[in-house]
């Protein structure tokens, strides 16, 4: 997902979308979470092209905010994980790609953490799956630069 700086009620209405993820709130009128309606949704529109990239054989790998991940937080990407799960999406959830130190938040800040700073960021634990595919999934996606450097690690 990502919203610009727009100020039309789409572009607005796709910021909502996002805090709300973010933020694991819940529909008040559907009673669910929003991230499950978006997953729903996007399953629905983009249809068989999506279930051959997560197939049975994906193993889906949430990949950490810009923070250190802490017991009973908000983790976006892995509530998507859930919900493409919940869908019959991807095979299985990985969590073991981590940050070993914070990195500074991309979103609303003119100089971003450059591609060597979030590899330098992320470690391992455990081990990671040998699986077949490996799909990472992160909650925004703006320039990019987070995702090629949980790619290359």
């Amino acid at each position: 997902m990502y919203a610009t700086r727009a100020e039309a009620a789409n572009a607005v209405r796709v910021r909502d979308i996002i805090k709300a993820i973010k933020g694991d709130k819940i529909d008040p009128l559907t009673r669910r979470p929003y991230v499950e309606i978006v997953v729903e949704r996007m399953a629905a529109s983009v249809g068989a092209s999506l279930e051959d990239i997560l197939n049975a054989d994906s193993v889906l790998i949430p990949v950490p905010g810009s923070g250190l991940t802490r017991p009973n937080t908000v983790w976006p990407a892995l509530s998507i994980c859930n919900a493409l799960r919940k869908f019959g999406l991807g095979a299985a959830i990985e969590t073991s790609l981590r940050r070993a130190h914070a990195v500074q938040k991309s979103a609303g800040n003119q100089t971003r953490p450059s591609l060597e700073e979030h590899y330098k960021s992320f470690s391992v634990q455990g081990t990671l799956t040998a699986a077949k595919n490996l799909t990472l999934i992160d909650d925004v996606v703006t320039s990019g630069t987070t995702l090629m450097a949980a790619r290359e690690f």
